[in-house]
């Protein structure tokens, strides 16, 4: 069980006044485990490509 934050709040009002929304912050706090759960209750088309990229490659 994720316990709700104030953050998916905003971010959940964030996006219906937006059509995207960047989630920023340290590591470990728990970026990409707020967008999957937000992203689970939104059908799967209205999602499109939902993503993470990790660290960028520097070649």
């Amino acid at each position: 069980m994720m316990i709700k934050r104030q953050a998916e709040t905003v971010v959940r009002q964030k996006l219906q006044q937006n059509p995207a929304v960047v989630l920023l912050g340290p590591r470990q706090v728990g970026k990409t485990t707020l967008a999957r759960q937000i992203a689970s209750d939104w059908p799967a088309d209205a999602v499109g490509n939902f993503c993470c990229w990790g660290r960028p490659r520097w070649t």
